[in-house]
């Protein structure tokens, strides 16, 4: 699941607020806010990416079988076939098969090596987004018993000591959920750019 720009800044408005709040005024605001950052902390996957990028990386063996056989074409041509059609047909043949090189080659050497660092650091950035959810439902366990503070009571201070304990919960959560994507659209980049370096390779030929 790709997370949206729209998200994150919601997710980042979200953490302005809870970082503006203040005892007692904003307890249900700290409350609601705190529940919007769990709706918007969701760990980010490439299933749908990752799926292609296997079927692709499987196809390395074929593209290698196949220059094979493209190599053992030009040679049978070559003892079969004279003159200009000859060369020229041997001569497409064998940009063909150096295409299959390159191709394959890219797949190994760019797509798969990016695509090795993107599932890594997904992975990675899915379990942070997971600790740090666990962590703000733990402080959102509490918002009940904040809820029943009643202004002028005796124990006041001990309402607002859990007011800023969910309130630092909170925001330690969604910075850490804030960082985690920023790694992801990092390694998103990066795998970007693998894939363009093997496309390059290619259609430069």
């Amino acid at each position: 699941m790709i997370i949206s720009r729209i998200e994150r800044d919601s997710l980042s408005d979200v953490y302005l607020a809870i970082d503006g709040s203040s005892f007692p005024h904003d307890i249900p605001a700290l409350c609601y806010q705190l529940s919007e950052a769990l709706k918007l902390s969701r760990s980010p996957s490439i299933s749908d990416v990752d799926a292609g990028v296997a079927r692709l990386e499987a196809s390395v063996p074929g593209l290698d079988s196949a220059r094979v056989h493209i190599g053992s074409a030009v040679e049978d041509l070559r003892a079969a076939w004279s003159g200009e059609a000859a060369e020229i047909g041997r001569g497409a043949l064998v940009r063909v098969g150096d295409d299959l090189v390159e191709l394959a080659g890219g797949v190994r050497n760019e797509i798969a090596v990016g695509m090795a660092h993107l599932r890594q650091t997904t992975k990675a950035s899915a379990a942070t987004v997971d600790n740090a959810r666990a962590r703000m439902i733990r402080a959102f366990s509490l918002t009940p018993q904040l809820r029943r503070y009643v202004p002028g009571e005796a124990a006041a201070a001990r309402y607002a000591a859990l007011f800023a304990l969910v309130k630092t919960e909170a925001k330690q959560g969604i910075q850490l959920v804030l960082g985690a994507y920023a790694d992801f659209d990092q390694a998103s980049l990066r795998f970007i750019d693998h894939a363009r370096r093997a496309v390059k390779g290619v259609t430069t030929r």
